[in-house]
């Protein structure tokens, strides 16, 4: 699965991402390093990182801004997002500066191969054709997902109960899994296309619809959107796709690092507050958008 990128990004944003974009360039190469595996119990990971890392006090993570709600840049240059504070926890536990390097999405890999970025941190999905390049840590697992309106929850529970003639779905025509979905679903339902994610938006908020299928990065702007109206997001996901944090396969310390920090930070709740915030918050959102106007 291919992700989507400038979900309900205006065109002057568009301009402006695409102007911000030329101001991010990195260039570095690292060395051999030593490395303390961090103690399951203790409190903080700092000054457990690999020593190479900590030599230079920076982590370079290699993005691609332009993809709401991981990574986009504001109206300043400023890059915000679920990846953005994700890598700054990261690098805050290493006791590290951060580096954002924005890159081309092409040029995401083979710049973590002749180490111009330490990680990629940017939604990029798992795959096994990727995987015989570099390795991952999985850390979020995306797919299609179902947005409904919160006040059909009660009668609305999982994509199933929508297969009835009497609800309306909404999708993107020729976005091939959320149409396919739709097809083979939902058949007895009125299947709605909609020519982008925006059509889709309004049409949820116009009540032209009873519910709208799009990955869940989608959809989650959608909803933040639509505030303060509230939606929901169906619990069950119609397809799973694993998105991870790349290294380079002879970086086994980092990945062990990385893995199990990950696991910590989903154990205590700071992973889910994170996702919380650029998923589920609509403040973040209506700031972005009011500043973006301004």
């Amino acid at each position: 699965m291919h992700r989507v990128r400038s979900v309900l990004i205006p065109t002057s944003f568009i301009i402006i991402t695409a102007f911000v974009l030329l101001f991010f360039q990195v260039a570095h190469s690292s060395s051999g390093r030593k490395w303390k595996k961090p103690s399951s119990d203790a409190p903080i990971f700092q000054g457990s990182a690999p020593q190479d890392i900590l030599t230079r006090g920076t982590l370079r993570v290699g993005l691609t801004p332009g993809y709401l709600p991981f990574e986009v840049p504001t109206p300043t240059g400023e890059l915000i997002g679920f990846d953005v504070e994700l890598a700054t926890e990261i690098t805050n536990a290493m006791n590290v500066k951060l580096e954002l390097v924005s890159l081309e999405w092409e040029d995401l890999i083979q710049s973590l191969i002749s180490n111009r970025i330490d990680i990629i941190l940017t939604g990029m999905e798992i795959t096994e054709e990727r995987k015989q390049t570099i390795s991952f840590v999985p850390y979020f697992i995306m797919g299609e997902s179902v947005l409904i309106r919160s006040k059909d929850s009660a009668k609305i529970k999982t994509y199933n109960d929508l297969n009835n003639e009497r609800y309306s779905v909404a999708f993107v025509k020729g976005y091939y899994y959320s149409e396919q979905l739709a097809k083979t679903k939902l058949p007895n339902a009125k299947l709605v296309p909609y020519s982008d994610i925006h059509e889709c938006a309004n049409a949820m908020g116009s009540q032209l619809v009873d519910a709208l299928i799009a990955n869940y990065a989608s959809n989650s702007i959608v909803m933040l959107k639509l505030a303060p109206e509230p939606h929901t997001i169906l619990p069950d996901l119609l397809t799973e796709n694993t998105l991870g944090i790349g290294y380079r396969k002879n970086d086994s310390e980092l990945g062990i690092w990385l893995t199990t920090y990950i696991t910590k930070i989903k154990q205590d709740g700071t992973f889910n507050k994170i996702e919380y915030k650029w998923f589920k918050d609509p403040t973040w959102f209506q700031s972005f958008f009011y500043t973006l106007t301004q």
